[in-house]
């Protein structure tokens, strides 16, 4: 009974591993093709599968701050822009 418990268990962690890999790898996936806000949802499943694994929190972390910063310069472009159609026009 014991035997089988124990073995029941390493099939679950098994599985619950490689659906951690098979994660992590599709949210390095979606960074290196520049969707952070789809690295960081897929992060975040890993994190509930994992509360634990703090390679996926600390991507997670520096994906956010890289996502924000992108999200600051595109704002800060799109302000400089309407500044010289502004100034354009007078």
């Amino acid at each position: 009974m014991e035997m089988q418990r124990s073995k029941k268990f390493r099939e679950i962690e098994e599985r619950r591993a490689q659906q951690v890999d098979s994660l992590m790898q599709q949210a390095m996936q979606h960074r290196k093709d520049g969707d952070y806000s789809a690295a960081i949802n897929v992060l975040r499943q890993v994190i509930v599968i994992d509360p634990r694994n703090q390679p996926a929190r600390w991507l997670m972390d520096i994906l956010e701050d890289q996502h924000q910063y992108r999200r600051a310069r595109e704002t800060r472009r799109q302000f400089y822009k309407r500044s010289r159609e502004a100034l354009e026009d007078i």
